[in-house]
């Protein structure tokens, strides 16, 4: 059985491998290719696969947050630039 545990895979391409076996526990698989792997122990893979999707998903979710968050500052200066139309025509209308 090949130790793997707790092994760096981070974007390898395992494309085709041979992991029958492999002890693949606490192994950091995200973004790794593994099409066509041979995972017979899948168990062991399972975890990390979800985990690798989640940890897609709280990206996608940042993105997500990041954007609102411009999109809310880019609503926050058309109001502060609405304000200051106003403003110009108080100051207009009283002169």
């Amino acid at each position: 059985m090949r130790n793997l545990r707790g092994a760096d895979l981070r974007g390898a391409d395992l494309y085709g491998a041979d992991l029958r076996g492999a002890d693949l526990r606490g192994a950091d698989l995200y973004s790794a290719n593994l099409r066509g792997a041979n995972l017979v122990r899948r168990e062991l893979v399972r975890r990390e696969l979800v985990r690798r999707e989640l940890a897609r998903r709280e990206l996608v979710r940042r993105g997500l947050a990041r954007r609102e968050l411009a999109r809310r500052g880019l609503a926050r200066r058309e109001l502060a630039r609405r304000e200051l139309g106003r403003r110009v025509l108080v100051r207009s209308r009283t002169v």
